[in-house]
């Protein structure tokens, strides 16, 4: 996602980071994605350990904008405030789980529960309601 100052009116989408300076946590795939348009629009990197590295220096004008991911932005905002989120997702992340390898039942419990979330619409709502609009 795409993170301005709370303020911010000229940033919309990444077409407008032209010549910016653009923070991200490195590896993440903010910074893929990052690296893919730097050439092209002309932004310069400043890449951070974590994403709330990059959001603080965001808010104390280091940088121009952030990507980071919703989850880190929603506690973020929360937590700090002064950023806002502007455009549509840069990249499609899914959500994960961690399972212990050695622990196939609980891995077939969480598959079936999501399965059944994502057939009768609960795994969209709670997505919406505590990632989207939290």
């Amino acid at each position: 996602h795409l993170i301005v100052r709370a303020n911010e009116a000229a940033i919309q989408t990444y077409y407008d980071l032209t010549g910016k300076i653009v923070g991200v946590e490195l590896g993440s795939t903010g910074d893929v994605f990052a690296r893919r348009w730097q050439r092209r629009l002309k932004i310069t990197l400043q890449t951070y350990n974590l994403p709330v590295e990059a959001l603080r220096a965001l808010r104390a004008s280091h940088v121009d904008a952030v990507f980071t991911d919703l989850i880190a932005f929603n506690a973020f905002a929360r937590a700090e405030g002064g950023v806002k989120r502007v455009g549509d997702a840069l990249v499609n992340e899914p959500v994960v789980m961690a399972v212990r390898k050695d622990a196939p039942t609980l891995l077939a419990h969480i598959n079936a529960v999501i399965d059944a979330m994502k057939s009768d619409g609960r795994l969209e709502q709670l997505y919406v309601e505590w990632l989207v609009n939290p």
